[in-house]
């Protein structure tokens, strides 16, 4: 039996010269996908890709509950870093911030101070990936509620889009400045305390605001309406401790003010006060360095009125506060010492209340403190203060409002004429940074 192999006729292309031109046309549709696509994703990575910035939640006082991303909860007491969409939760005594750094430039963006009883969500903090891109600083906070507080310092490097996302609304804010923003009660208050802002409702509306005003929205979601901007009824009744621009030529403090420092031993230094520039801001700082060292005060004081014999009548003011930024940088005595009297930062307002004649006045005096170790028994407030001194973190920014004064003292003892405000250091050793020191008046 013969069996018959069948050879396979070669495979002819009936059009060859077709096949290949669209070959050819293939591979050029792909190199010009992949030429456009890589020119594309070049000119994206070098001018418009984004990078995280360094954000920091820097606690004040107390510790401030987080919740994380995955749902988990956490508690931080001093300085941590923090991710994007991170909740952070502040009961009545706590207060912290969260600091967004340019990790390239090396200098803070931007820092939304978080007030007691608020909440809000850190969504994200990037900037461009190269310095000569052509995008800007975005930092998007939301779910805002409670009180805040938003600085911007001047001269970045880059524009700047921060946004906090309200129920009534959205601030926006691209300039440099202070602001304050108040979410309660359904609505939403931004104040410009310097610079300018904007706020905007979901509907659209929008409003913006500038240095001494205020804006309001009103009512949730699509309902909520922004009015126009009105002045600021608070009056600032102090001279503050200048301005950047005067510091560079004259280092003395604006008039009113008057300083001096005192050592109960001669031989031991006396402690450093005046303005200074700390942290590109004009502030007031004392110190007294040393080991084994005795007693001493730095203290600045302010003299209201024309002249030292004709306090500020304030019986026009239908409240009155007082403000400050203070750190405490070092101490050594715990607490304000065994009477309570040698707080790192003291406040002191000296006034006439109704009745009083000059050679009689009252004090009003508030203390701050960054060290007590848990044996610590020193009290916690003074013979001829009204609340407890307050205990603050070291070396950590805290804003302080002492509330409505004609509502915190007794009847018999709400100031009508104010004399002097002061604000001092006591102990042994200590450094201490005040600025923004603020005796408002609101009519």
């Amino acid at each position: 039996m013969t069996s018959t192999v069948k050879t396979a006729k070669p495979y002819h292309l009936s059009h060859p010269q077709a096949v290949a031109w669209v070959i050819l046309l293939a591979g050029f549709v792909v190199f010009c996908a992949l030429s456009v696509s890589g020119a594309a994703f070049a000119h994206w990575f070098l001018f418009e890709s984004q990078i995280d910035m360094d954000m920091t939640l820097a606690v004040s006082r107390g510790r401030v509950d987080i919740r994380l991303p995955d749902g988990t909860s956490t508690v931080i007491g001093r300085t941590e870093r923090v991710g994007a969409n991170t909740l952070f939760l502040l009961d009545s005594g706590t207060q912290g911030q969260v600091i967004i750094q340019d990790n390239y430039a090396e200098r803070v963006i931007a820092t939304l101070y978080l007030l007691q009883e608020s909440t809000i969500t850190l969504n994200n903090g990037v900037r461009p990936r190269f310095e000569w891109s052509s995008g800007g600083y975005e930092i998007s906070f939301g779910a805002a509620a409670g009180r805040f507080a938003v600085e911007i310092p001047p001269n970045l490097a880059h524009p700047l889009r921060m946004t906090i996302r309200t129920p009534s609304g959205e601030a926006r804010f691209s300039q440099a400045g202070k602001f304050r923003l108040e979410v309660v009660e359904g609505r939403t208050i931004l104040t410009a305390w310097e610079g300018v802002a904007a706020l905007y409702a979901v509907n659209g509306g929008e409003s913006p605001v500038s240095s001494g005003q205020f804006i309001i929205a009103q009512g949730e979601n699509e309902n909520a309406q922004v009015f126009a901007a009105q002045g600021v009824n608070d009056e600032l009744l102090n001279a503050n401790f200048g301005s950047l621009s005067d510091i560079e030529t004259n280092s003395a403090l604006p008039i009113g003010w008057a300083c001096t420092s005192q050592a109960n031993k001669q031989n031991e230094p006396q402690g450093a006060i005046g303005r200074t520039l700390y942290n590109n801001a004009v502030v007031l700082r004392m110190r007294r360095i040393g080991e084994g060292l005795d007693h001493a005060e730095s203290r600045c004081s302010y003299t209201f009125g024309l002249t030292p014999d004709i306090p500020l009548d304030v019986t026009g003011y239908a409240s009155l506060s007082l403000r400050a930024a203070i750190k405490i940088r070092l101490q050594d005595v715990t607490t304000c010492g065994i009477r309570g009297s040698e707080c790192p930062v003291m406040l002191e307002l000296e006034y006439l209340a109704k009745g009083n004649t000059p050679n009689e006045p009252q004090f009003w005096r508030h203390g701050f403190y960054a060290l007590r170790p848990p044996v610590d028994s020193n009290p916690l407030i003074c013979d001829t203060c009204l609340q407890d001194h307050e205990k603050l973190t070291p070396d950590t920014w805290y804003l302080y409002d002492s509330g409505d004064l004609l509502s915190l003292l007794p009847e018999n003892k709400r100031p009508e004429k104010i004399i002097r405000l002061k604000v001092y250091a006591s102990g042994h050793a200590y450094d201490a940074v005040v600025a923004d020191l603020a005796l408002v008046g609101r009519r």
